[in-house]
């Protein structure tokens, strides 16, 4: 085999391997909320943006390391996972309270609320563990919870609910519009994690980075020849 085809196929078999491993391993993405967020009204709520839109299939991770306030029963952190769509007020709303109870709501695209489930939630301590999952299939959307007798988040708060949008950002905030009365949290974070290491996403990401790759290895190809050629000129 001729050297200089040898040292091309070794340099792509290196950019290959290392720019689709990059890519899987760059699949999840997120962002932090520090508790100043749930002690905003809502008029007044925040705004945390992914490094971009995601089309379903998607899966998102809710971390809830938060201090409440002890002395307020109305203590709570409200998030809004809103559809990246104009026109559109779909989400779904999770009001996660201090008194471990929660409520999940799903607005319509005309923003009409339906409460989807509510109950008791479970506080992980494990690290990696979520307390709450969203998985957001192409035509419906599944919510899994902290199971606190299995230890992992196989809890199905709701199976198969028809709905399914694309997502760019979360919506933090805690009391109502117009509350005046005091904190409702002291201390902590809620880290939000996107992951889209799902077989359809993974593959239009291994396109992204293996198609560039390809017209590179036809330049390096084109390279080559005019250096075969050279070195040819070179020897008369």
């Amino acid at each position: 085999m001729n050297s200089k085809r040898f040292i091309l196929m070794v340099m792509l078999a290196i950019l290959m391997s290392s720019s689709v491993a990059s890519a899987i391993v760059m699949a999840k993405h997120g962002c932090l909320i520090d508790f100043h967020a749930f002690n905003l009204t809502e008029d007044k709520k925040k705004s945390y943006y992914f490094d971009k839109a995601y089309n379903p299939v998607w899966e998102v991770s809710i971390y809830v390391s938060l201090v409440f306030n002890g002395t307020e029963p109305l203590a709570r952190a409200a998030m809004s996972f809103i559809a990246n769509e104009s026109g559109s007020k779909e989400e779904f709303r999770f009001h996660i309270y201090g008194n471990k109870n929660f409520n999940i709501q799903y607005l319509t695209f005309t923003g009409e609320a339906l409460t989807v489930v509510s109950g008791v939630w479970n506080d992980s301590t494990t690290e990696g563990l979520p307390e709450f999952r969203i998985v957001m299939e192409q035509t419906y959307t599944t919510i899994y919870g902290l199971n606190a007798t299995s230890g992992k988040v196989d809890c199905v708060l709701c199976s198969k609910f028809p709905a399914s949008y694309p997502i760019g950002r979360v919506i933090a905030w805690g009391p109502d519009t117009g509350w005046t009365k005091g904190t409702f949290c002291d201390a902590g974070y809620v880290t939000v994690e996107i992951d889209t290491n799902i077989a359809s996403g993974l593959i239009t990401t291994i396109l992204d980075v293996v198609v560039p790759l390809v017209v590179l290895s036809v330049t390096l190809g084109v390279i080559v020849k005019i250096l075969d050629k050279l070195g040819k000129v070179g020897q008369h």
